[in-house]
């Protein structure tokens, strides 16, 4: 740039800005603190706001203007605005609102405040989803601002119980780990088709009537479905692995159990206690295959003739060589 000629003045600029916009570069000092300058350069690309003075991204005035003018270039632009302006501006909730309308992830360089504000994130999502005359969503940014929203929103229960009926995924996803240990919660986002086991409590997987509930909210997303979805192989087969997850979850754990128990002095079984410790650690695992395997069952009993004999469907609902640790418990009594 140092080769660049220096332009001076405003007239001048904005004519060469029309058709290259990158020439603000080359822009004296004074004209990167004229709006309409910078209106004019940011038009066809926004991110060349970090041009502007300190002054003017401090502006908030300004920056408004500058977020309606630059609207129509906006879907070519992916880089966060937001960080470039100053860092005042990143509370406000006007400059926020208009900066996350254009492009939703620009949330995560809100001020903390306004991430955690419940009633402002509310407002946000509500304001970035859009539907046609018909009621059909048409543009659905809630799940990007989900991602940026504050720890004490990710805490907040009925915060993300709504965010469920909103979006799902996103709710989810960002829910703080204590309420991925809260059976409410994981039931509802299971009800409406989000079955993460890799984010799900182990105390929640471990715990009988809780997979027995989840495993009938999985059963049922099957059963309610049409015939025609009943017998869309890839929906079943979809269902029946996450199902055979937990199987195969549990089946692991029991298979560190054995792994755990060669390596002690089986005289140590005579000790009551330590059998009852070791009971009270394989009878939940089995007790959850059990139900499991039911309910893999169930679904493949109401499955059409040819799904049945489909090798992926026929594989998936085969348990050879897991049969024997339906028995562990059994035998490790009798040690």
């Amino acid at each position: 740039m140092s080769n660049a000629k220096l332009i001076t003045i405003k007239e001048e600029a904005i004519e060469i800005l029309k058709s290259n916009s990158s020439k603000i570069e080359s822009c004296s000092q004074e004209l990167r603190d004229d709006e309409d300058v910078i209106l004019e350069a940011t038009k066809s690309w926004p991110g060349l706001i970090v041009y502007a003075s300190s002054r003017l991204k401090a502006d908030k005035q300004f920056v408004l203007r500058f977020f309606d003018t630059a609207t129509e270039a906006w879907s070519y632009h992916t880089s966060s605005l937001l960080n470039l302006l100053d860092q005042k501006l990143h509370d406000d909730e006007e400059v926020v609102f208009k900066a996350v309308s254009q492009s939703p992830l620009d949330f995560r360089n809100a001020s903390k405040r306004l991430q955690n504000d419940e009633e402002y994130v509310r407002m946000l999502i509500s304001s970035n989803i859009q539907k046609d005359n018909e009621g059909i969503v048409i543009r659905d940014y809630s799940r990007l601002i989900l991602c940026c929203c504050g720890e004490s929103l990710q805490k907040n229960k009925q915060f993300i119980l709504d965010m469920l009926d909103v979006n799902a995924i996103g709710a989810f996803t960002i829910a703080d780990s204590s309420l991925k240990d809260d059976e409410e919660v994981v039931l509802k986002a299971a009800k409406l088709g989000v079955i993460d086991f890799d984010n799900i409590s182990n105390r929640l997987l471990t715990d009988k009537n809780f997979i027995i509930k989840l495993l009938q909210v999985i059963s049922c997303l099957l059963k309610d479905a049409d015939f025609q979805l009943q017998n869309d192989k890839e929906m079943i087969m979809s269902a029946m692995t996450r199902i055979r997850y937990i199987i195969q979850c549990r089946t692991n754990v029991l298979n560190v159990l054995d792994e755990l128990f060669s390596l002690n002095d089986w005289q140590k079984m005579q000790n009551n206690e330590f059998k009852e410790t070791i009971t009270a650690l394989y009878t939940p695992q089995t007790r959850i295959i059990s139900v499991a395997k039911e309910m893999l069952e169930e679904i493949y009993n109401t499955l059409s003739e040819t799904l049945k004999v489909d090798p992926d469907i026929v594989n998936i609902s085969n348990f050879d060589g897991e049969n024997k640790k339906e028995n562990d418990l059994i035998h490790l009594n009798k040690r």
